[in-house]
């Protein structure tokens, strides 16, 4: 796995402002074509420029993988046509519009923002045809904000409870808690990352990125 520190216009937060599969990369306009270009060559998928509600801020709003995603319905019309050239969509109609914050997709479970109406959690499960764990993590609702997931292995928040860590391992997922960003709990918003490369903000020190790596690397 190739492993590269990245910001864009200045900004660490780089997670927010993409959406990575191991078949293609959505990227937000306000990413930089010189950075769109390094990406490209460091997922090895197609980079597509595009928007959610009319911002860049693709890894906010979706959840899901190469095959499905879930989209806000504050989406527009021609934005949700371009997913659909891509994968199977989704739309739901919900006030927690930011989907990529509250839903956390892993291979058995997807675990959701308990505060999530019910109508829509049960929407969801049946799209991915997985059963939903309505749970914080760490007492914070913003679950998928706080883990990414490659393959069976998951980079989490550090602040996860003991009890949270054993249930997450019981899924057989290769759990490593860390940090990005020099301390930030919020894993997703800091990097980037498929089954070829990662990007992960700039801030992040060694003994981040060496940890990010290691728990992610496709083996």
């Amino acid at each position: 796995m190739k492993v590269i520190k990245q910001s864009f216009n200045g900004i660490n937060t780089i997670g927010l402002y993409g959406f990575i599969t191991d078949k293609f990369a959505l990227l937000g306009p306000q990413v930089p074509q010189k950075q769109a270009e390094e990406l490209e060559k460091l997922f090895g998928v197609p980079v597509i420029k595009t928007t959610i509600a009319g911002t860049s801020l693709l890894g906010v709003f979706l959840a899901g993988n190469e095959e499905k995603i879930i989209v806000p319905s504050i989406a527009f019309d021609h934005e949700i046509k371009k997913l659909k050239e891509l994968a199977e969509v989704e739309v739901i109609d919900t006030i927690h519009t930011c989907l990529g914050n509250n839903v956390l997709i892993l291979p058995q479970k997807i675990i959701m923002n308990p505060d999530l109406e019910k109508s829509k959690i049960e929407q969801i499960e049946k799209f991915f045809d997985k059963k939903a764990l309505q749970m914080t993590l760490s007492q914070n609702t913003s679950v998928g904000s706080l883990g990414v997931v490659q393959k069976n292995n998951i980079l989490i928040t550090h602040d996860l409870a003991f009890e949270e860590k054993e249930m997450l391992k019981e899924m057989g997922l290769n759990l490593t808690t860390g940090t990005v960003n020099m301390g930030s709990p919020y894993i997703k918003a800091g990097l980037l990352v498929n089954k070829n490369g990662l990007a992960i903000g700039k801030d992040s020190g060694g003994p981040e990125l060496v940890n990010a790596e290691t728990a992610l690397k496709n083996e």
